[in-house]
């Protein structure tokens, strides 16, 4: 049961790299880039109560990089926000 669970959360998180990769190389929707800020923040979560199936390395780098995925994505979301907004 376990190493499908491992399995699940590797296979999620390089669907969530590549769908934040994409995102930030095109213009999107407002409320599309902040679902997937909390779409990645709710990942994270559970991750985290997951924890206990990851070797401690890998546990810390996936949780890093969400972290970073998660930073970038709301930031991408603040210029789109703006752009949209421009001349309101």
């Amino acid at each position: 049961m376990s190493s499908q669970l491992l399995d699940e959360f590797r296979s999620r998180y390089y669907r969530f790299q590549a769908t934040v990769d994409t995102c930030l190389v095109q213009e999107s929707d407002p409320t599309v880039v902040q679902r997937l800020a909390d779409d990645l923040a709710e990942f994270r979560r559970l991750l985290g109560e997951n924890s206990n199936i990851f070797s401690g390395e890998e546990f810390g780098m996936i949780n890093h990089n969400l972290s970073l995925m998660i930073q970038d994505v709301l930031c991408h979301y603040n210029a789109v926000y703006d752009r949209s907004h421009m001349g309101r």
